[in-house]
């Protein structure tokens, strides 16, 4: 009753069924794979890896927190996991490891470019693990995932068009290698595809009276979307925009500065600007300090101080 509804789906249900019926009423002729609990251990394990993947796809570069929150609690769950496989089967703890790895670059493409810090703090104890089971391909895994939550220092993310979703997928292909010269299911050369789908959004402001970039609080009004839960985001620049296609316009919501709307629609010129990166400049109002001179807002002129007595 716990499992979210887009996994559900895709798990097929055994316990009960009509189908689990039919099968053990033909049982008498031999055993039958369903009633064979390795394996439906591990095609759920590889059902729900799987939808992991499609989810991090789905959500690639837009930092959306539901989808976000979805893909650590699978991850929390294949580590739990992977905790109660000591003395199994050499091939649960390999599945087991594999899951994790897709669960973490699962969960590395969402929050792509925002350099998270509660997806790195999970990223960081995977990477620290020293076990006899690990080879180079988990490590890889869990470096590729690392490098993608940074992915351009911060300034650039994922898109999802068409042609972006096609390299992700050669470029993440969940089979991972045993060694650095290990290309029998996939060539390792094709794991750097992924900057065919690197998207330069990051939205930095400039004061114009000095000419130094400065950090602003910002509301980026969105298009309604199914799957996207918010039409509203509050950000302070510089930050990493959503897909543009979403974006319909960016106000400035700040005391200290001048407001300012740019309304994407209707300026095809910023939308173009906005897909290298754009610096919008802003005017800071007369009496107020920057946000890096006065993070809280008591040295501008109309702060009042407290008499001593």
């Amino acid at each position: 009753s716990q499992m979210p509804q887009i996994v559900k789906k895709a798990v097929p249900q055994f316990d009960g069924s009509s189908a689990l019926a039919e099968e053990r009423a033909e049982g008498a002729e031999g055993g039958s794979w369903v009633e064979d609990m390795d394996t439906l251990r591990h095609v759920h394990a590889n059902i729900v890896a799987g939808c992991c993947l499609a989810i991090g796809l789905r959500y690639a570069g837009s930092a959306e927190k539901r989808a976000k929150d979805l893909l650590i609690k699978y991850l929390s769950l294949f580590q739990a996991t992977r905790a109660k496989c000591e003395g199994f089967r050499k091939v649960d703890k390999q599945l087991t490891e594999t899951c994790i790895g897709i669960a973490a670059v699962s969960a590395a493409l969402v929050m792509a470019g925002t350099g998270d810090v509660e997806l790195l703090r999970i990223l960081r104890g995977l990477r620290e693990r020293v076990d006899a089971d690990l080879h180079y391909g988990h490590h890889m895994a869990v470096g590729q995932a690392i490098g993608i939550l940074f992915l351009g220092g911060g300034r650039a993310t994922l898109c999802t068009s068409n042609e972006a979703i096609a390299a992700l997928i050669i470029a993440l292909y969940p089979r991972f290698p045993l060694s650095t010269s290990d290309c029998r299911y996939h060539l390792q050369a094709f794991r750097h595809l992924y900057v065919l789908a690197v998207e330069h959004r990051c939205l930095e402001t400039v004061d114009v009276q000095n000419n130094l970039a400065c950090m602003v609080p910002v509301e980026i009004l969105l298009e309604p979307s199914p799957g996207y839960e918010d039409t509203v985001l509050r950000r302070v620049t510089p930050c990493i925009l959503p897909e543009l296609g979403r974006v319909r316009a960016i106000q400035v919501c700040s005391t200290r500065y001048w407001g300012v709307r740019w309304d994407i629609g209707r300026d095809s010129g910023l939308a173009k600007a906005l897909c290298r990166g754009c610096v919008l400049h802003v005017l800071r109002k007369t009496g107020h300090l920057s946000y890096g001179e006065d993070p809280s807002g008591l040295r501008n002129l109309l702060a009042r101080s407290f008499p001593r007595r």
